[in-house]
């Protein structure tokens, strides 16, 4: 079996999927795992949580930011700085930011989608994507019995596979 070590492929399925059919402004997200190998081979891989973003359409790159910051002030996260980053392949040279916690930890990436990538995907509209740790933002918060509790106080519930109408 393969180990994927970057979500974004399979944004940017989901967002081409939408795109082909003809929806018009699309924001989605994903929280998955990644698996990040050792230096040493006779290691297990790292399994990471990320939660990835994708958006098209009625979006920009502050647009991306403006979510990416909403996240993180829901985590209770203060004083993060954003950085360019021009190297990333799989993002536009200059159009790309990493998100940095005051300690150090690189907390995410975001910004537009490489136009060769979003070509590749057959689509033709900028497309804005982000990869977050959702470990590292919401490392110290609680989450067990299906719920992730926040320093903000707010409190989100699993969703129930089988919904009885009565």
């Amino acid at each position: 079996s393969v180990m994927r070590t970057t979500a974004l492929p399979s944004m940017m399925e989901t967002v081409a999927r939408n795109y082909n059919f003809n929806n018009e402004n699309v924001r989605l997200f994903e929280i998955a795992s990644i698996y990040l190998p050792h230096e040493a081979a006779n290691e297990l891989p790292d399994e990471k949580r990320v939660l990835t973003i994708g958006a098209y359409g009625n979006t920009d790159f502050y647009a991306i930011k403006g979510i990416c910051e909403n996240i993180l002030k829901l985590a209770g996260i203060k004083g993060a700085t954003y950085t360019s980053v021009s190297d990333n392949p799989s993002y536009h040279p200059g159009r790309c930011a990493k998100i940095v916690a005051e300690n150090g930890a690189c907390l995410g990436v975001f910004g537009q989608a490489h136009p060769l990538m979003v070509e590749n995907y057959g689509m033709n509209v900028p497309v804005y994507v982000a990869e977050l740790s959702f470990d590292k933002i919401f490392a110290g918060h609680k989450l067990g019995d299906g719920m992730l509790h926040l320093q903000a106080g707010v409190h989100f519930h699993k969703i129930k596979l089988f919904v009885i109408l009565v």
